[in-house]
């Protein structure tokens, strides 16, 4: 903005947009408007201040935007940056902030229109700003700064690594020109985080992921507590997070992601325009925490955070599609967890609203059609209705053509049809649909890397998947292949308890059945050593009896099998084992948190994450490091 004297009609109005930006006056900042309009009029053009005027109107015409939301307003703002560029020389002192400030316009308007080239333009505009800029000026860091967040726009649309490397670039840039006493600073490095952590989804980079948690943590650190961004810079390291535990499944991660999660809604206020986004990151967290520990307590808290959260978002909202969809993923899992068909119907009438209309080439277009099949999937499979489960083969099977082979969420959704297919073979008993669902299952087990956390999951459903076709063909090569598969399943340590104990227990079982004498003791016996890490009282007490439910029997078929092997010691361990995981429940040996979480949530919460490190050693421990594969 113009700084001269007042010497020139433009000055007075540059005095009075200064006053009306201070004060936030929108009375001032009309008057202003009015000033620069007739000071233009009454200037000519090879004035030396006429750009400056230029500047100064589109400026506040930007400002009037914000406050109104009129699109005229976006428009003039547009026009007067762009003739203030025209009119200046790349060398003009002033040159980097004309085009900073179209740059911020451009900006505005691709947040409007969603069209790509307001945001290619927005670039140019910024990448001239740093290029004009001097290395000492005390602006270009704020330049730096911008161009990175256009970069990021940008990004989110295309998906060009490029982009994201060069907004990394930019930021880092920005941050490393100020102190740290700079009030951009914390700011800065919160967007440098939020970066990284875009970089490794798009490129899988582990170094960048470890990088934006550390970020994110020295944002939060350097923050005041009445820092008006403080909410978000807590939500931005929750989701960094959360990112790094569906990688390693490390609970400090999640716990300190759900601890971020409820801190940045805690210190929203009622009136930020982020809450929404903030429940629904709490959501997210809560929601891979009960994939953990499947305490519904987390459960849920989830759904209530997911519900607030599209409560709070408008239906006109970016967002609000995403918030709908993670309401339905929210709902689907405890309609799994609890058998609650209300929440299962809820959960496919949400993904349904949250696919409707999404066109073709729709960046969030496959994953909206992969959650609207597994909802239809497991409804059909509920309620036996034929018409749901072909609405679901062909929801994922776009989803699957919608995804690009190298997308990291390609595998998962493979793994979906498979899903489908296999659903739909046990209503048709169609043989081209289980072999589809096989080759699907293989083809997600293939896609995704061996330290991948979702790895567990696919080999689990492929060892099924399998099973069911050497039930149905005697095939020797199907049943070796779901041995093979629930083998890798049940001793991966990372993979939470409960898909490893069933992967076992199917082992187990299938080698039974085949008369495959050391290949049914290893997988049962293993089945019984990871009982302890199922049961663990870090977990409410509703939740440990669902899961030592699902798992009756399994000391004595160890023990029997252990027996047939000569193995009597073995045996006698088993089922002891067994037995004292189970008498431990009915006595409490182990104190339950459920009367801890309600005194002292926060001592709770620490005394979880210990147990969680304690039984995971003990785990993995117990594990054999050969499974005997004889038989």
């Amino acid at each position: 903005m113009a700084t001269d004297p007042v010497t020139h009609p433009g000055d007075a109005a540059a005095l009075l947009l200064r006053r009306a930006l201070q004060n936030d006056d929108r009375a001032v900042l009309k008057e202003a408007i009015l000033g620069l309009r007739a000071a233009l009029h009454a200037t000519p053009a090879s004035h030396p201040d006429y750009a400056g005027m230029l500047s100064n109107l589109g400026v506040a015409l930007q400002a009037s935007f914000e406050q109104t939301g009129d699109l005229t307003d976006l428009s003039g703002c547009i026009e007067a940056g762009r003739a203030a560029v025209a009119a200046t020389p790349a060398s003009h002192h002033n040159y980097p902030m004309y085009q900073a400030n179209l740059g911020s316009c451009l900006q505005l308007k691709f947040e409007q229109t969603r069209n790509l080239r307001d945001i290619d333009e927005a670039i140019e505009a910024t990448r001239a700003a740093v290029t004009a800029a001097a290395a000492a000026s005390r602006h270009r860091a704020s330049y730096l700064a911008q161009l990175g967040l256009v970069l990021q726009i940008r990004f989110e649309q295309t998906r060009s690594l490029p982009d994201i490397d060069e907004a990394i670039e930019a930021t880092r840039a920005a941050v490393a020109t100020i102190p740290a006493s700079h009030p951009y600073h914390v700011q800065w490095l919160n967007n440098l985080g939020h970066f990284l952590r875009l970089r490794f989804e798009k490129a899988g980079d582990f170094s960048a992921l470890d990088e934006a948690v550390a970020m994110g943590r020295a944002a939060v650190a350097a923050a005041g507590n009445d820092d008006p961004a403080l909410a978000t810079m807590r939500s931005n390291l929750g989701v960094a997070l959360q990112t790094r535990f569906e990688q390693t499944r490390r609970p400090p991660d999640i716990d300190e992601a759900v601890d971020m999660g409820r801190a940045s809604v805690a210190a929203a206020r009622a009136d930020d325009r982020h809450r929404g986004q903030y429940l629904s990151n709490l959501g997210i967290a809560l929601s891979l925490r009960f994939a953990q520990s499947k305490s519904l307590r987390d459960l849920d808290e989830a759904v209530a955070a997911a519900q607030a959260a599209v409560d709070a978002t408008p239906s006109g909202h970016p967002k609000f599609t995403q918030r709908q969809t993670n309401l339905g993923n929210a709902l689907r899992a405890r309609a799994e967890e609890t058998g609650s068909l209300p929440d299962l119907n809820a959960a496919v009438e949400t993904a349904k609203a949250a696919a409707h209309g999404i066109p073709a080439g729709h960046p969030d277009r496959a994953a909206l059609l992969s959650n609207l099949g597994i909802n239809l999937r497991l409804r059909g499979e509920r309620t036996k209705k034929l018409p749901d489960l072909e609405a679901a083969v062909q929801a994922a099977l776009a989803a699957v053509d919608a995804t690009p082979a190298d997308d990291p969420a390609y595998a998962r959704r493979l793994a979906s049809l498979g899903a489908s297919l296999q659903t739909r073979f046990e209503q048709t008993r169609s043989l081209h649909d289980l072999d589809r669902a096989v080759d699907a299952l293989s083809a997600a087990v293939a896609a995704c890397r061996t330290y991948e956390s979702d790895r567990v999951a696919y080999l689990s459903n492929l060892g099924r998947a399998l099973q069911i076709r050497f039930d149905v063909t005697a095939d020797a090569v199907a049943r070796d292949g779901a041995l093979a598969a629930w083998r890798e399943a049940a001793t991966m340590a990372s993979a939470p308890a409960w898909i490893r104990v069933q992967a076992a227990a199917g082992w187990g079982h299938l080698a039974a059945d085949g008369r495959l004498t050391n290949e049914a003791a290893a997988g049962f016996a293993v089945a019984v050593d990871l009982l302890p890490l199922l049961a663990w009282h870090g977990v409410d007490r509703r939740s440990r009896e669902q899961q030592l439910k699902r798992e009756v029997g399994l000391a004595g078929n160890a023990a029997a099998w252990a027996i047939n092997t000569g193995h009597l010691e073995r045996a006698c361990e088993l089922l002891e084992q067994g037995r004292s995981v189970l008498w431990s429940q009915q006595l409490h040996l182990r104190g339950d948190l459920d009367e801890l979480y309600r005194r002292q949530p926060e001592l709770a919460r620490r005394m979880n994450t210990v147990r969680a490190k304690l039984d995971e050693l003990a785990g993995e421990e117990l594990l054999p490091s050969d499974p005997d594969k004889s038989g």
